[in-house]
């Protein structure tokens, strides 16, 4: 595996515990703030790995030239080099519940259709029986908190509002993903 797939998987594994943490706000920050650094690495180690590679200039800089281009690149460059020149990411008070998946409730049971990021079902069910007096929405698996990010005083921080951090990580990861891909099959 290269370095730039294995700083892939730390963003990766970081975006996991983040979304699992998502009813401990302390925890939530501290792997908010370790996705943050661990996805920017990944651009850090594809420029350290392929710098004397033919073609891989050109390549890099249509990839920067896309990335300036796209709210979402442009967001997380911008939030990381203010949480660590400026300070800390803040997420807001606000909160809000997000359904993880479909859920069908029955009187001696909840049949959950689990549910991608996307919205799209996965093909996977879980009967959870004797759920009478539970209150489901207190779990991670089928719940998370929604958190936001506080409104932060520079431009380029207020160019998406109303989505949640899990969301816009989600999608960040999403697009890294691609260009990783295409790096790989490119350069490896």
């Amino acid at each position: 595996m290269s370095k730039v797939n294995d700083k892939y998987q730390e963003a990766l594994f970081f975006f996991e515990k983040l979304e699992s943490a998502s009813f401990n706000k302390n925890e939530y920050q501290f792997y908010l703030s370790a996705f943050i650094n661990a996805s920017r690495n990944i651009s850090y180690a594809i420029q350290k790995e392929s710098k004397h590679k033919d073609d891989f200039s050109t390549w890099w800089n249509k990839k920067r030239k896309q990335m300036k281009e796209d709210k979402v690149m442009i967001f997380f460059y911008a939030l990381r080099n203010y949480s660590l020149k400026e300070a800390d990411n803040k997420i807001s008070g606000n909160t809000g519940f997000q359904m993880r998946h479909l859920l069908e409730f029955n009187k001696s049971y909840v049949k959950v259709t689990i549910l991608d990021h996307c919205g799209n079902k996965t093909g996977e069910e879980i009967i959870l029986e004797n759920c009478k007096g539970v209150n489901i929405t207190s779990n991670p698996e089928l719940f998370e908190r929604m958190y936001f990010f506080d409104k932060i005083e520079k431009i380029e921080l207020n160019l998406i509002n109303f989505v949640s951090v899990t969301e816009l990580c989600y999608y960040y990861l999403g697009k890294l993903s691609i260009i990783v891909k295409e790096y790989e099959e490119k350069f490896n």
